[in-house]
């Protein structure tokens, strides 16, 4: 079924058409509201006339993993000044903005694996080891464990607010 929104496939963001957008910002203030208790936070990357891209993510989680060293001299080396989470983000959105090119460093910020955003670019996304919800060039075991906890999840959330369990709520369970 299609709604209009073309979700990445780890449903961590998604691109809104304009129209759907500016009809969607009182429901995007509304989750914003029943999810902040929850440690979920919305952020909106970029926005013009075409789309609209919405970052969900966990602000504590994100911020421990942009502190890690190895992800911060990776980002420092691809233009990123160092800062707050929204400094960042708001860099990000900034590149998606204004480049011809996606950033796929946007990676990191979906929680990807290092090494397999950096083999992706170096390999300008050929000769992945093997594809699910990123292509893997590094650690695929570990991969295929997470894959099938993020398609578990989905369909948990997914049966649950088929059932008529709201959103916020049906998240809360996990």
């Amino acid at each position: 079924m299609r709604t209009g929104v073309d979700w990445n496939q780890t449903g961590q963001s998604c691109q809104l058409p304009y129209c759907i957008y500016a009809c969607s910002r009182p429901l995007l203030a509304d989750y914003t509201e029943q999810f902040a208790d929850k440690g979920i936070a919305f952020e909106v990357l970029c926005h013009c006339a075409a789309r609209t891209l919405i970052l969900v993510y966990q602000p504590q989680q994100l911020e421990d993993l942009l502190q890690k060293q190895a992800i911060s001299c990776y980002l420092q080396e691809l233009g990123y000044k160092s800062g707050s989470v929204h400094s960042l983000l708001r860099q990000l959105g900034a590149k998606i903005s204004c480049s011809q090119d996606f950033p796929h460093e946007i990676g990191i910020f979906l929680g990807y694996p290092l090494a397999d955003i950096q083999g992706f670019i170096k390999n300008k996304g050929k000769n992945c080891k093997c594809s699910g919800y990123w292509k893997v060039y590094d650690d695929v075991e570990h991969a295929k464990r997470l894959f099938d906890a993020y398609n578990k999840c989905r369909d948990r959330l997914l049966k649950a607010v088929a059932e008529g369990v709201p959103l916020h709520l049906a998240a809360a369970s996990f």
